[in-house]
């Protein structure tokens, strides 16, 4: 007979699961709610804290519940100063499952931006890509021979919280990378038509061209190394997702789910 102790545990965490599942499935379609919004977004602001253990559970729910579309919808052109408030929250920790849980947050966050005709997504946050690329470049840890960069306290999650990580069971290195590429994609900018016409030195393309100097000896047949595997999935993400976003302006915002 089964230890009655171990199978209410392990009920317990099958239940969690099926609900996190169930939750990410019908948040695309969340009653269109500024309270509801409003409250998800003060709740977070309220019990996150750099010197709280707590905040990785917090972050956690957040993950699982925040309406992206629904934010950037009822927020339209105003949801910079949120989104520029998490890039800063996020800086607070050196952790896996933190930085996935803000990597998964700010990709849905631009994605819903970058299909929502009335927010001008790169105009509000090209001055933010500087610091997007940073975390993304500290997340790959490779050795790419840039100026040091800011020390981010290393924390560990705490177990007790672990099971409500939004992505428990999958392989962490991979769905950073196709994070990571989501986000880029979609905030690359148009490249000016006229040549006399410059970009601007924080430039989505610019940026982007430094990271990929930045690493590509990585992609050398001969450096190969437990990053390769991950480096794919971000070349190959990179492409799919910039391909999806230029496939999509067509099609009925409204039916996208992100």
């Amino acid at each position: 007979m089964k230890n009655p102790r171990f199978f209410s545990k392990s009920f317990h965490w099958s239940l969690v699961m099926c609900l996190k599942r169930l939750v990410a499935e019908c948040r695309p379609y969340f009653s269109p709610s500024k309270s509801l919004i409003s409250q998800l977004c003060s709740d977070l602001r309220a019990r996150l804290s750099i010197h709280s253990k707590e905040s990785f559970l917090q972050l956690c729910l957040f993950t699982i519940f925040f309406p992206s579309n629904l934010f950037v919808s009822e927020q339209g052109e105003n949801f910079r100063p949120f989104l520029e408030e998490i890039i800063q929250i996020w800086t607070w920790f050196d952790n896996g499952d933190w930085d996935l849980c803000w990597l998964n947050i700010i990709s849905r966050l631009v994605k819903a931006a970058s299909l929502n005709p009335q927010t001008n997504l790169v105009a509000q946050v090209r001055d933010l890509l500087p610091l997007i690329y940073a975390q993304i470049t500290r997340i790959q840890g490779l050795s790419t021979g840039t100026a040091k960069m800011r020390t981010v306290r290393k924390q560990s999650f705490p177990m007790e919280y672990r099971i409500f990580l939004p992505f428990l069971h999958h392989r962490k290195g991979n769905l950073k990378a196709r994070m990571m590429s989501k986000i880029i994609a979609y905030t690359l900018e148009p490249v000016p038509s006229r040549p006399s016409v410059q970009q601007p030195e924080n430039s989505s393309f610019k940026l982007l061209s430094v990271l990929m100097n930045s690493i590509k000896s990585y992609y050398h047949p001969s450096n190969s190394g437990q990053w390769a595997s991950d480096l794919a999935t971000f070349l190959h993400s990179l492409t799919y997702y910039f391909a999806k976003r230029i496939k999509t302006r067509s099609l009925n915002t409204l039916d996208m789910k992100i």
